[in-house]
């Protein structure tokens, strides 16, 4: 019986193998490598661990697993084994549920995969006898013991550094920055899936106290020109708040990426539609100053219409301060606010409880450089924190979320996943054996249940991240 947990792969260019020859005896004996194409043997004659970005151990038995290596020292101790790997005659014997792939990905993206199947060499319709595999299937059964175990793509981390900021992040997500000094501005995303994104703001300002304050800074502009069009074209948050700062954030996104020139060649993301979920208390080290400040749960609307949902937060302050009475010009308020610590992590609607563990990570592990505070300063009048305390602020937002979270309202979220079940064709099923959750198509469990895979009944796991998905 197969059972096939499919995890989705980071994209990436397999090279095509030839087979080797038709007849029995061609390759009888032959190094593995001799049985591909030339491009495959260069690759192997030049081999150098340090270029290969990751080795995917595929492992489709009974139950498909992967497995991700990324020490260097461990991939090339699978390659020296793969190389010892001889090569006999044709076989017919084929097996539907014992497969191991083996997947070098270079830094380029250009891959090579060998494959294996009931121990058999696999290159294409073809199967071939081997011998001298000893070694490999020790390295291999190593690598897929429990605590090398690597989980979901999604779950792998690797490490992105620039000259402003270093962080983690799943691999094969995209990185991008701009603006400068406390205008910075980042947003690590999927991009087989963009709303699957890390954001952070550290400042966005100003936003307008009034929105008829346009007319006065329009014509301040014409009469004395310098920076007045930015004050008439920024976006009014009448209602300070957190909840109030993302209904506008769309707005404020276009209004800073046509009037701030450090923005060039940088998207912020967009949340339109912004819904509350649910609000937390906010434990920012602002919130005494800051008006109606919360950690929000909402969902919203991206730029390409995609569906999703997650966690935000955002400090708004007050700038008019004792030139409050000053602030006001022609019967309206032309004072603004400011905010700080615009952070959020979010994914696919109804995903968000697989992913919010590995976006609070990534969150967690950004650390701004001495350069980077340096230059903030320079160009900044108002107080700015150390690389470390400016750190520190996202790490506790971070911590502050997944505390939030483990209090949300569960109940609603059994009801959301369940529909979200229903309405995609899906089931869940519990592995007895490993403690792991996937999801299935709808009937799955009616052939393939047995003591090891059940139907969950249990609501209290829905409330847990799936695993991965099995397929027929």
């Amino acid at each position: 019986m197969k059972k096939f947990i499919a995890l989705s792969l980071a994209a990436i260019m397999v090279v095509s193998v030839c087979a080797c020859g038709s007849e029995k005896t061609k390759s009888a004996g032959k190094e593995i490598f001799s049985c591909y194409d030339l491009e495959v043997q260069n690759f192997a004659e030049s081999f150098d661990a340090s270029e290969i970005v990751t080795m995917i151990y595929q492992k489709n038995h009974d139950v498909s697993e992967k497995f991700i290596l990324e020490d260097k020292k461990q991939i090339n101790k699978l390659f020296q084994a793969l190389c010892k790997v001889e090569v006999l005659e044709k076989t017919e014997e084929r097996a539907a549920d014992y497969d191991d792939i083996f997947i070098f990905t270079l830094r380029t993206a250009q891959a090579f995969t060998f494959a294996f199947n009931q121990h058999h060499l696999a290159i294409g319709n073809d199967a071939y006898y081997v011998q001298g595999d000893e070694e490999l299937w020790k390295i291999a059964k190593e690598i897929s013991s429990s605590e090398n175990a690597q989980g979901e793509v999604k779950g792998q981390m690797e490490d992105y550094q620039t000259s402003e900021f270093s962080m983690k992040l799943p691999t094969g997500w995209v990185v991008n920055s701009g603006g400068d000094g406390m205008a910075f501005s980042l947003c690590a995303y999927d991009p087989q899936n963009s709303v699957n994104q890390v954001f952070v703001l550290l400042k966005a300002m100003p936003l307008m106290h009034d929105p008829n304050s346009r007319s006065y800074y329009e014509q301040s502009q014409q009469m004395y020109g310098g920076n007045y069009y930015i004050m008439a074209d920024a976006p009014a948050l009448e209602n300070p708040s957190t909840e109030n700062f993302y209904q506008i954030f769309s707005s404020y996104a276009s209004f800073a990426e046509k009037d701030e020139p450090s923005y060039y060649g940088y998207t912020f993301p967009r949340f339109h539609d912004f819904t509350v979920m649910e609000a937390f208390e906010s434990n920012s080290d602002m919130k005494s100053i800051a008006i109606n400040p919360a950690l929000l749960r909402a969902s919203f609307t991206d730029e390409s219409g995609r569906r999703g949902e997650g966690m935000f937060t955002a400090d708004v302050v007050d700038f008019s301060g004792n030139l409050q009475d000053a602030s006001w010009m022609f019967g309206f308020d032309t004072g603004y606010y400011m905010a700080y610590n615009i952070m959020a992590v979010t994914a696919e609607e109804n995903s968000f409880i697989d992913w919010e563990s590995i976006l609070c990570q990534c969150l967690a592990s950004i650390d701004f450089t001495d350069a980077f505070v340096s230059n903030a300063i320079a160009q900044s009048n108002e107080t700015v924190a150390n690389s470390r305390q400016l750190s520190q602020t996202l790490s506790d937002t971070s911590d502050m979320i997944m505390s939030s979270w483990e209090t949300r309202n569960t109940s609603d979220d059994i009801i959301r996943q369940k529909q979200s079940d229903a309405t995609l064709g899906f089931e869940r099923i519990y592995d007895t054996e490993k403690d792991k959750i996937y999801k299935a198509t709808n009937g799955w469990s009616d052939k393939y249940a047995d003591d090891r895979f059940k139907l969950v009944t249990d609501d209290s796991m829905y409330t847990r991240p799936i695993d991965g998905y099995i397929d027929y």
